[in-house]
């Protein structure tokens, strides 16, 4: 599977997140947030299609879910993205 399309017909390379996956080395926290850092830059930024493309590479639910929550907020010492009103997530500075 080198494509996949979100909920919201969003076309998103699975090739590319999982080479992105294999530089990150084995650990499957520091390769989720890489996915998601991937996956925000790049657009696909509402809470349901992170978790369906992160379902889609074989990340555990709860693991997804965790870690979205953990690394969400305004302190970019110690998170990654925020979550806007509207519910989307962006990249901290």
């Amino acid at each position: 599977m080198n494509e996949f399309q979100t909920q919201a017909h969003q076309v998103v390379d699975m090739a590319a997140l999982q080479q992105l996956m294999g530089r990150c080395g084995l650990n499957r926290h520091d390769q989720l947030i890489a996915v998601f850092q991937a996956l925000i830059g790049d657009g696909v930024n509402e809470g349901p299609h992170l978790v369906s493309t992160a379902k889609q590479l074989g990340f555990d639910g709860q693991h997804i879910g965790m870690t979205l929550s953990h690394h969400t907020g305004g302190d970019p010492v110690s998170h990654y993205w925020s979550r806007n009103q509207d519910g989307r997530y962006s990249l901290l500075d």
